[in-house]
């Protein structure tokens, strides 16, 4: 894998990096982690292999700072970063693969360059960590292989909510909710929206979906393989309920969801990236995050304003979703949650 990192001082870091596929089947993970907000804490939970359902095995405020809000593994350390909205910090783990038991790594908490990070992603082959810093804009840090130790290569300036990849790596997208932009990092900043909290790319690389959170629609973009610059589809928006949060895309790339109190869902044209309904959505599952575990066959999500975190299973033919649990929260005001 390599890298090289530019872009102007103020301006978004432009990233470049060639990724190498493992070819391996995806498995069911067998933890969830779930940064627990207001009560600075993780939480983490058993996944059971046959029915996908939740059991608690973890609560602890271990090395949490305050408002620990997004969250990213490195499944080949295993290791967990938390980010810490209020601190300014990410705090770093080491996972007992066994157990779920958590461990701080040396070094932890690191501190961000920007301000208020967010959301967080890993990019796949575990060598950088990509933090959204509302003020600072994406940061990346790149990641020790043995020790799990951060260095930051710095912020890329604006403004980041949440962040997505292109498959092959070469593109960064940025949802920049404050100045309502949709970025590809160091390449291009695109308008047109009111609000934007979330994009998810298909797994073809072909297209990207952004939420316009004001605009309670979903923008849909083909991408450019070789410059990753954005071109708006024909029909581009399609409408969802109000405040449109997060979306999450199918790994078949079949499917889109989105969340903002109920989960709308979407079959994807594989020739043109349109969308139209899910027969029988919108359904229960959650207000403001969704995430599909890697086989495909679960959606995971939490009510924020019911302190809630669902499982729903996933028609592999419709793409209709079926609630199968509900767990209380208790308060903790979470926003993000990760697999493992």
């Amino acid at each position: 894998m390599t890298a090289s990192i530019s872009g102007a001082a103020g301006s978004p870091t432009s990233l470049t990096f060639t990724e190498t596929s493992t070819g391996r089947a995806p498995t069911l993970p067998h933890f969830l982690y779930l940064p627990l907000g207001s009560t600075n804490g993780i939480a983490a939970y058993s996944i059971d292999q046959s029915t996908g359902m939740l059991t608690n095995v973890l609560t602890t405020g271990l090395g949490v700072g305050n408002n620990p809000w997004g969250a990213a593994i490195v499944p080949s350390g295993p290791f967990l970063y938390v980010t810490n909205r209020n601190s300014n910090t990410v705090s770093g783990y080491t996972i007992n693969s066994s157990t779920g038991d958590l461990t701080v790594l040396p070094g932890s908490p690191w501190s961000t360059s920007g301000g208020t990070p967010q959301y967080a992603m890993v990019n796949p082959a575990g060598t950088l960590l990509y933090v959204a810093d509302v003020y600072g804009g994406p940061e990346t840090f790149g990641i020790n292989q043995s020790t799990g130790a951060l260095t930051s290569y710095g912020a890329g300036g604006g403004s980041a909510f949440s962040l997505s990849l292109s498959p092959s790596g070469n593109f960064l997208f940025v949802s920049d909710f404050l100045d309502s932009y949709l970025i590809v990092s160091g390449v291009q900043t695109l308008g047109g929206f009111s609000g934007t909290t979330g994009n998810a790319v298909d797994p073809t690389g072909r297209f990207l979906y952004a939420t316009d959170f004001y605009g309670n629609a979903i923008h849909g973009f083909t991408i450019d393989p070789s410059t990753g610059i954005l071109t708006p589809m024909p029909a581009l928006a399609w409408p969802t309920g109000n405040n449109p949060w997060q979306i999450a895309m199918h790994p078949s790339g079949k499917f889109l969801y989105v969340v903002n109190g109920s989960v709308w869902g979407y079959n994807i044209d594989s020739g043109t990236g349109a969308l139209t309904p899910i027969t029988g959505s919108p359904w229960p599952g959650g207000d403001t995050y969704i995430q599909i575990e890697p086989t495909g066959t679960y959606l995971y999500g939490f009510y924020n304003s019911y302190e809630s975190l669902t499982v729903s299973t996933i028609n592999p033919t419709t793409g209709a979703l079926t609630l199968i649990q509900s767990t209380s929260l208790f308060w903790f005001q979470p926003q993000t949650f990760t697999f493992y």
